[in-house]
């Protein structure tokens, strides 16, 4: 057996080990009478995004989610506010790069793949297919240069991903995005400078936010609006959903919020006329708030 090959099989027997030795036996010990019942905090992130405790529910490993299931009589149904954040910065900075990526339903990542690695004539369908470790690598930078992140988070994105960038790299693959999204990123600096003067700015949903500390604007300002507008947004929606559950006679009750994503358990006799209530209530709320 080559030495990679034990180095993947420890890697694969770490991650095994994790699951058997942390997250099962907590769920074990947490469960009552086979439910769990986390904590859900509603007011302990600089966003408004909810946090999940004992145990964190927004932090289950794909390979274990199938372990959690509904009652008897009941399903679980769920939205996706997908890309809720480039179409919040495209909404708030009427960035025309962004504004074309989500019209024409093209990923973002997609896009940022092409503009860091230069593939301006590979087409977008194929993106995620033929340059997969370097799709994975733009993601890995994720929003945060929107957000005033730098070259040097270019460089440990990539670093993770095997692209091992000098600094003179990583700053022209910054300027790339800068001048990709010139208008989403001069309006982040305007947002920046704002509330570094202790101004206080109104979110989607009108939430007053203000950035005590002026030195942390610069990282803090214009995530704090995006970030508390997706969880407001995704918050309000579900509550309207959950009224309209009740209108219908549809017992539903939210069981889960992770980041983007709720999820609703309701009475699989009606599922099919709730998971409509749910994505319409969402999606007439954004429009609402356009």
């Amino acid at each position: 057996v080559s030495q990679s090959r034990y180095g993947d099989v420890y890697l694969e027997w770490r991650k095994v080990n994790k699951l058997l030795t942390a997250f099962i036996p907590t769920y074990k010990e947490l469960q009552v009478d086979g439910v769990i019942h986390p904590i859900f905090n509603p007011d302990t992130t600089r966003t408004g995004r909810t946090s999940s405790e004992r145990p964190n529910m927004q932090q289950v490993p794909p390979s274990l989610r199938p372990l959690f299931k509904a009652r008897p009589g009941f399903k679980f149904i769920g939205y996706d506010a997908a890309a809720i954040e480039a179409k919040l910065i495209a909404l708030y900075s009427e960035d025309p790069t962004l504004y074309e990526i989500i019209k024409s339903g093209i990923s973002i990542h997609d896009h940022n793949t092409k503009v860091f690695f230069n593939l301006p004539d590979v087409p977008y369908e194929d993106v995620k297919k033929k340059y997969a470790n370097e799709r994975a690598a733009s993601k890995n930078v994720g929003f945060s240069l929107f957000y005033n992140a730098g070259a040097n988070r270019i460089r440990i994105a990539f670093a993770q991903k095997g692209y091992h960038l000098s600094e003179l790299e990583c700053r022209e693959l910054h300027k790339r995005f800068k001048n990709s999204y010139a208008t989403a990123v001069k309006y982040g600096q305007d947002v920046v400078r704002y509330m570094e003067q202790g101004n206080v700015l109104l979110n989607l949903l009108g939430r007053p936010l203000k950035i005590e500390d002026p030195n942390d604007a610069y990282m803090k300002a214009f995530n704090t609006l995006i970030q508390s507008s997706a969880s407001d947004y995704l918050l309000e929606g579900s509550l309207r959903a959950k009224k309209a559950f009740k209108e219908a006679g549809i017992e539903a009750h939210p069981v889960l919020f992770v980041h983007d994503f709720v999820c609703f358990e309701v009475e699989e006799s009606r599922v099919n006329e709730a998971d409509e209530l749910l994505r319409t209530r969402l999606i007439d709320f954004c429009l609402e708030n356009k």
